[in-house]
């Protein structure tokens, strides 16, 4: 985690925010058995008898009349994508919400922890949680350790449920299961997508985009409930980005060629077979390689054609249609913003109506699920939760055909002149030093499985990704005082048949691994930061059991226990793709521009934490179109390095 990071020590207050946290999201399957002093105070909960412990009247009597009218029953499948579903889902987020103390939301959620469907109570009180000021920091368990199924494969999850109910009461001690890749007896083997499922799979990196999407849910209006303003349609598409570079590094690292582009009308080359079952014993459903689309998304296939072709001419006319019919100029300050919101299709989009969320839409027709029988009878596919997205191929397809939109934009955008790029700052970077990089796969477990006090647990062991940390040192001169961002980014310099490529080509292949603000003195300076000081990053969460016994040492014993202001974040271990035995060859860019104060903002993200931004864009300046010349300035540098990949034993035997 960044070394800027502050670290406080907890207040007896915010220990028993912690835990309460983590006591309410704790075997949801049998709450009656569980924790019954929590269970007896949600049973004695009256929302309705504790009007005034709302600050809104309306917000609780709108709750209470879709409950009683009778929202998803327990049970059942809960997905964001089926508007009746969402919408009680927001009216329950609204109620915690709207808690006028803590000791409300508790209550209000140990209330809804026993009567409201499990998916529609972890997702609302995820998001209140994130977004309430008094839990600002307390943070949520990992997503795999609250809903497993959604993280690992059926056999993993049966052999788990097999090994607690063959315990004896009183039990303790860890059992692990190896967990096997959903894909490692279904589906086609001449496929070679497998050959990159450690990524696609990785609990930690499918965790981090379930918990992404709550900062900015695409239903939750900026004005309504006081989100920053200015940025939330660029941050979909830099967040979208940053997912599709990683995942094609990864594919160049396993020898893969560019994904293919999707065709709504010819047949889907990658299919994609889960072998995951939800809790209630349905099966995802499944895409079978080279299928047309189903008879059943012909009509949705329609609308989202009729969507592509109106967000083509907007990108190509400069223009988009507001909701009052008159015409709005996107190639402005706000422009691209405006774009990213058309194109995700939030609730901040200037015309919902008329652009709809081809984001949305491109997940249900590519995910093949059947029509919901009822309101409340669904089967989404793995495309229609963030949790599992990740894990199909055809996410990647589905985010390269709207960041095809993004570059289509940029494209028309004019390069930055030298000038604007830095050419007269008096900055020179006279050298980029990095640490051998060095890849290897190690082991994680996960709790999926466990007694009320976690001292019999059931866990399950995955290979995943990691790296030796490293450091990078960079010298730069200056010719006065000044503050100046340093931006790093890691991209290809060949492609999967060793072709070497050009800068003019290649630039929307980087993603941004690091980014900071720093004081310059004039002469040279020597700057150096480490892997886990990289802006957004944190280390993987370090297992329920360990942070709960923590949890309850400093609740009943005053134990000290610290958090971070960065609560979430990518996994640190996958800033680097695997490298290769003989070494995977790609390059860093770095840039250093000075930053004026009146353009310096603080911002303060529940995902990232605090950040600062200096009135550029994201991911400048590899954002636009590039002129070569531009880009040999002093204060700028490409850099190649090498990836070597070893087994675990190797690096361990190096430390």
């Amino acid at each position: 985690m960044a070394d800027h990071v502050p670290v406080h020590l907890a207040d007896e207050h915010f220990v028993t925010k912690q835990k309460s946290v983590y006591d309410l999201l704790q075997h949801l399957d049998c709450v009656d058995v569980g924790n019954p002093g929590l269970y007896r105070e949600g049973a004695s909960w009256d929302v309705r008898g504790n009007l005034k412990a709302y600050d809104s009247e309306v917000i609780v009597n709108d709750f209470l009349d879709k409950y009683e009218r009778g929202m998803l029953p327990r049970g059942r499948v809960f997905s964001v994508f089926y508007p009746v579903i969402l919408d009680e889902a927001i009216a329950l987020f609204r109620l915690f919400r709207s808690a006028v103390d803590f000791k409300t939301f508790y209550k209000t959620a140990a209330w809804a922890r026993i009567h409201v469907n499990e998916g529609q109570f972890v997702y609302a009180f995820s998001v209140a949680v994130i977004h309430r000021p008094d839990t600002k920091y307390v943070k949520l368990p990992a997503p795999y350790e609250i809903n497993p199924d959604l993280f690992f494969n059926t056999e993993i999850i049966r052999q788990a449920q097999l090994r607690k109910l063959n315990c004896l009461p009183g039990s303790a001690g860890s059992h692990v299961i190896l967990a096997n890749r959903s894909l490692w007896y279904a589906g086609n083997h001449d496929d070679r997508e497998h050959e990159i499922d450690y990524f696609v799979e990785d609990v930690g990196l499918n965790a981090y985009y379930q918990i992404l999407n709550l900062e900015f849910p695409f239903w939750m209006s900026s004005e309504e409930f006081n989100l920053p303003k200015g940025y939330r349609g660029e941050l979909y598409y830099h967040n979208l980005k940053l997912i599709l570079t990683r995942y094609n590094l990864e594919r160049i690292s396993n020898n893969l060629d560019k994904i293919e582009y999707i065709d709504w009308n010819k047949p889907i080359e990658t299919g994609y077979h889960p072998s995951m079952t939800y809790h209630n014993g349905l099966h995802f459903p499944r895409r079978d390689h080279n299928s047309m689309v189903p008879r059943n998304k012909y009509k949705k296939l329609q609308d989202m054609q009729n969507l592509e072709s109106r967000i083509l001419e907007a990108i190509d006319s400069g223009f988009v249609l507001n909701a009052d019919g008159k015409s709005e100029s996107i190639y402005t300050s706000d422009g691209f913003d405006i774009l990213g919101n058309i194109i995700e299709g939030n609730v901040d989009s200037l015309n919902k109506q008329l652009y709809g969320s081809i984001n949305s839409l491109a997940r249900n027709i590519l995910g093949f699920s059947p029509d919901p029988l009822s309101n409340h009878q669904i089967l989404p596919s793995a495309l229609e939760h963030f949790s599992t997205s990740l894990r199909d191929p055809g996410f990647y397809r589905i985010c390269n055909r709207i960041v095809e939109f993004f570059n289509r934009y940029k494209s028309n955008l004019e390069p930055y002149t030298a000038e604007e790029l830095g050419q007269s700052a008096g900055l020179k970077i006279e050298s980029v030093v990095i640490d051998k990089l060095e890849t290897y796969f190690d082991h994680y477990d996960s709790v999926i499985e466990s007694s009320d006090d976690f001292s019999f647990t059931v866990k399950a062991r995955q290979r995943r990704l990691n790296h030796k940390p490293f450091s990078y040192a960079i010298r730069v001169h200056s010719e006065m005082d000044t503050e100046a961002m340093v931006r790093i980014f890691l991209g290809p310099k060949y492609d999967a048949l060793h072709n070497e490529l050009a800068i003019t080509e290649n630039y929307e292949n980087f993603y941004e691994f690091d980014a900071w603000k720093i004081k310059l003195e004039p002469g040279w300076n020597d700057i150096k930061r480490t892997s886990n000081n990289a802006l957004f990053v944190v280390p993987d969460d370090e297992g329920i059991e360990v942070f709960y016994r923590k949890l309850k040492a400093a609740a009943e014993e005053k134990a000290p226990l610290t958090y971070s202001e960065h609560v979430y974040g990518f996994p640190d271990r996958l800033l680097l793709p695997k490298g290769k035995k003989e070494g995977l060859r790609l390059q860093v860019f770095v840039h250093v521009v000075p930053c004026s104060k009146d353009h310096i903002q603080e911002i303060d993200s529940p995902i990232w934490g605090k950040a600062y931004t200096d009135g550029h864009p994201m991911g400048f300046p590899l954002d636009r179109p590039i002129q070569a010349n531009n880009f040999t300035l002093p204060n700028m540098r490409f850099e190649e390095v090498v990836i070597f990949h070893r087994e675990a034993a190797e690096i361990n035997a190096t430390v």
